[in-house]
């Protein structure tokens, strides 16, 4: 194996700990030198510190408790494991792998291995099997031999590719095309999928593919989507406005740039802009612990927004437009701008920007929020109402983002 094909297999590690795997919260992959490795291979949960090997990248032995607190992907993934550590060692007991943590140094992948051992756990077993499909279809492609493991009764990978009917009617109704069944076979043929007799035959390691929609949109790519010929729809029909767009068109003309958020949260996200959990709408039964309840407030989400876009050229202008639940639902307005001079003033022009062109009689009054810094923050009033807040970002929320530049942000009730 070359040095390339080692980063390569790395890269595509840690890609799928981040996508498929979440984090590693549902599927974790390890690769270990296979000449290394003694069968049969035992997975068993055992007390953190019963155990001690040498964890890769280090030289001395460690138990897993003390993995958990000085190896750094120890600490970055100890919330995954629970109070018994799983672990994975062969018949003689060395240690392969500490699963979703850190694999042994005993079978460390280097340019000298000739046979490799992929182990892949995770709390979801069809993303198991993806995640291993993927990986062994990787290296076959790059000249290896698939060879399966006996786990339990069962032989894994399993690379029987699913089979769906070839969608001609649908996929010429749906693309406004007049595709001949040899030409779709064509388009799919070309992206790696396999025909026969109406079937298509999906690639072992193609997650993407779950329903026939999946299948016309391959076939569109193939096709090419500057071969569609645009059409006008043979019927009239009659546009207004939506509620939102005198908003959109003050903030637009202003230089915004409109952002879309995520509508769950969770109280630690909250916590990290200032923000408290206490009337939020909570989720009774969450498919996971980062989206738990329904989010109070817009700025979070674009606090994040300008996390993401540190890297580039200021000043940067956001806002957004959309639903909260805090706990009734409403609808909201939020904005952000970060450059080195911002302040309340520019803040407070934009504001009144606002004021005088949706015709709305807003007031400030002295108010103090945990997001802001004291002193410059403010509540919006309409009438003897409030209806939301503007300032200064607080320095301590600043920092949880890892933002260096001052920001100035509203968030009110439209």
């Amino acid at each position: 194996m070359s040095d390339e094909l080692v980063r390569s297999l790395m890269q595509l590690q840690e890609k799928l700990h981040d996508t498929l795997g979440r984090k590693r919260r549902k599927v974790a992959i390890g690769v270990h030198d296979l000449d290394q490795v003694v069968f049969p291979i035992k997975f068993a949960a055992v007390p953190r510190e019963s155990v001690r090997f040498v964890p890769l990248d280090f030289e001395t032995e460690l138990s897993c408790g003390d993995i958990l607190r000085e190896h750094p992907k120890g600490r970055d993934f100890a919330h995954l494991v629970p109070d018994l550590c799983p672990l994975i060692t062969d018949a003689e007991n060395h240690v392969l792998s500490f699963p979703p943590i850190i694999n042994g140094e005993r079978t460390r992948v280097t340019p000298k291995t000739t046979n490799l051992l992929l182990d892949v756990t995770g709390t979801s077993e069809s993303a198991v099997s993806f995640a291993l499909n993927i990986v062994a279809c990787a290296l076959a492609d790059r000249g290896g031999e698939i060879v399966s493991v006996k786990v339990g009764n069962e032989l894994f990978p399993k690379l029987t590719p699913p089979v769906l009917p070839l969608p001609l009617k649908e996929a010429n109704k749906l693309l406004g095309a007049n595709f001949s069944q040899a030409e779709a076979e064509e388009f799919l043929t070309r992206l790696g999928y396999e025909c026969r007799n109406g079937k298509v035959f999906v690639p072992p390691y193609r997650t993407d593919v779950l329903h026939a929609v999946d299948l016309i949109e391959d076939m569109a790519i193939a096709h090419g989507y500057n071969e569609f010929s645009p059409t006008l729809p043979n019927l009239s029909t009659v546009g207004r406005k939506q509620r939102d767009s005198p908003a959109h068109e003050v903030l637009t003309g202003l230089e915004f740039n409109e952002t879309m958020t995520w509508s769950l949260s969770n109280p630690e996200l909250l916590a990290k802009a200032g923000f408290s959990d206490e009337n939020a709408v909570k989720i009774i039964n969450p498919l996971t612990t980062e989206y738990t309840l329904v989010r109070p407030a817009l700025l979070p989400g674009l606090l994040q927004v300008l996390k993401e876009s540190r890297s580039e050229k200021m000043p940067q202008k956001v806002y957004e437009l959309g639903d909260v639940a805090h706990p009734n639902p409403a609808r909201r307005l939020a904005l952000a701008v970060t450059h080195a001079r911002i302040s309340f003033s520019e803040a407070k022009s934009v504001l009144d920007a606002l004021s005088r062109e949706l015709n709305l009689r807003l007031e400030l009054k002295p108010a103090d929020h945990p997001a802001f810094i004291p002193g410059r923050c403010a509540a919006v009033h309409l009438g003897k109402i409030a209806i939301g807040f503007i300032g200064e970002v607080h320095p301590r929320v600043l920092n949880n983002y890892g933002l260096e530049q001052p920001v100035a942000a509203l968030e009110i009730e439209i």
